[in-house]
């Protein structure tokens, strides 16, 4: 989020109000947000849908930062090298059950190239 400019972006409600399809524009164009007053204090403060969407999964992340931090401050974090032990154990399940178990058996361990890949995965001229 850029700075707010008080030159151009801090405004009364009325002024806002009188210019609100331009004051608009200017909210998308420059990313900054708009600080509104009433009756000299600041009231709200609008800014880009984009911006706020972003603002509040930042947030969201900061706090599972922060739960996460006080979680491991309590010894209750997984070591790294279980973490990946646990994961690779999963991916190989799942790859054994749901994979590897539906590939006709004459096809498993064949090598191929490139293009067939592109072919398996639906690209090239046919494909995506």
């Amino acid at each position: 989020m850029s700075a707010i400019r008080p030159s151009t972006d801090v405004l009364p409600v009325t002024e806002f109000r009188a210019n609100t399809s331009a004051l608009l524009a200017q909210l998308r164009t420059s990313k900054r947000p708009i600080v509104l007053t009433q009756h000299g204090r600041s009231a709200a403060v609008l800014m880009d849908v984009g911006v706020y969407e972003a603002m509040l999964d930042e947030i969201a992340l900061l706090r599972e930062v922060r739960i996460a931090e006080e979680q491991i401050a309590r010894g209750e974090g997984i070591p790294h090298d279980e973490v990946i032990a646990e994961l690779s154990a999963h991916l190989l399940r799942f790859l054994e059950q749901e994979i590897w178990s539906k590939i006709p058996a004459d096809q498993l361990g064949q090598e191929h190239d490139a293009s067939l890949d592109d072919r398996i995965l639906g690209y090239g001229p046919v494909g995506v």
